[in-house]
């Protein structure tokens, strides 16, 4: 067992298993000497806050010890408190309870699959104040969704892991059929997690879509990571539904996907959806985008900025004008009519009415690298955001001060 003193300062450090299998001889070591005196007692007590196994076991034999020690570190049998009846359980209550109570990080990669995680969420559930679960890089299938269920949703009782949870599933194998149970518990009122990382799990668009779908009602989630799903542009529709309808979610990773188009309306959705009361993150690296979407982008920027400069895109402003940033040349979008903004109210009184657009500025940050377009294009999206940021700023202090 290695112990590796971290953070010396505020008296923590972090306990880390790492490259060896524990065994439950040196796990009931540790407990024995918890017990010597109070003082080690407190130590063991106060002082573990991250627990971290690594390596992935090629024998289930060495899986199912390693399982079997960290079911110690509660101080409990998990098969036993089964069979034990109502009084003994009132009798010895004391042994259920977890050792390590400052524990607030725990990370498991080491070949679990959809049988023995049964065996470990008793365990996570009963550290009440844990705020990370890593189980990124196993062997989980959709099955372990539902053996999860604890950790994601409390139940009517209350009882279960604390709010505020974030959960680490990358790299498995959740698949569709993980994602529509994985959906039913995002929708319930009662889910716990803050933070979700369900990348490279197999998702597609089908998954993807559940998944949205839920996200619609869930009021917790403030951060999800999608990337690597292989998810194309239908998943992007609902993507509006989301931001439209929750107003918790802050940060959504996109990356490595397959979108080719729709992020232009997205962007178009977020900046004129007076309701939003948040700002975003959004992550729409080393997808498919063409040169064409990338454009679009740049352009509803553009229009966007000269809307908040004259309150009107100006006629003066024809096709073939250059529109700065990358050596672009303005046209108006194809869906417009050229004296649209000039007849639309909903542009033309935006400068006495700050409720035409989102009271702050909806794109915390928008990254869009390594798509299929030239790079002074994407430059130029850079560089006009980060203009039509400080003019929208500006905009809204002038408006906040009169």
């Amino acid at each position: 067992m290695e112990f590796l003193p971290i953070e010396l300062y505020n008296n923590i450090f972090e306990y880390i298993i790492k490259d060896q299998i524990v065994t439950v001889q040196e796990i009931d070591d540790l407990i024995k000497l918890s017990l010597v005196c109070k003082k080690w007692k407190e130590l063991v007590e106060c002082m573990v806050t991250s627990i971290r196994i690594f390596q992935t076991f090629k024998g289930n034999q060495n899986i199912i010890k390693t399982i079997k020690s960290l079911n110690h570190l509660t101080n409990q049998n998990i098969q036993n408190n089964n069979q034990n009846n109502q009084n003994n359980q009132k009798n010895n209550q004391n042994n259920y309870l977890p050792i390590l109570c400052r524990l607030k990080v725990i990370q498991l990669c080491f070949g679990l699959n959809d049988d023995n995680i049964k065996n470990i969420t008793p365990m996570l559930c009963s550290y009440k104040f844990i705020s990370t679960i890593n189980l990124s890089k196993n062997n989980l299938g959709s099955n372990s969704i539902k053996s999860l269920k604890p950790l994601i949703v409390n139940n009517n009782n209350g009882e279960g892991i604390g709010k505020g949870l974030k959960l680490v599933l990358a790299g498995n194998n959740i698949g569709v059929q993980g994602a529509r149970r994985l959906s039913k518990y995002l929708s319930s009122r009662l889910c716990n997690l803050v933070e979700l990382d369900i990348s490279n799990n197999k998702l597609n668009d089908n998954g993807t879509k559940m998944l949205m779908m839920a996200l619609v009602n869930n009021q917790s989630l403030e951060s999800i990571n999608l990337s690597g799903n292989n998810i194309g542009k239908d998943s992007v529709v609902y993507l509006k539904e989301v931001f439209k309808y929750n107003q918790k979610i802050k940060i959504m990773d996109l990356s490595f996907n397959w979108i080719q188009d729709g992020s232009y309306q997205l962007l178009h959705f977020l900046f004129y959806n007076r309701l939003r009361r948040n700002q975003v993150s959004l992550n729409l690296n080393y997808n498919k985008i063409q040169e064409i979407g990338i454009q679009q982008i740049n352009k509803l920027f553009v229009e966007l900025s000269l809307i908040l400069t004259y309150g009107i895109v100006p006629a003066s402003l024809e096709a073939g004008q250059n529109m700065g940033g990358g050596g672009e040349t303005y046209t108006r979008m194809s869906h417009q009519p050229k004296n649209d903004f000039s007849n639309s109210n909903y542009y033309n009184n935006y400068r006495g009415d700050s409720s035409c657009f989102p009271p702050i500025f909806p794109i915390d940050r928008l990254d869009i690298n390594g798509n299929d377009c030239e790079m002074d294009t994407t430059k130029a999206v850079y560089s006009n955001l980060d203009t039509l940021r400080t003019q929208y700023n500006h905009m809204l202090l002038k408006v906040a001060t009169n």
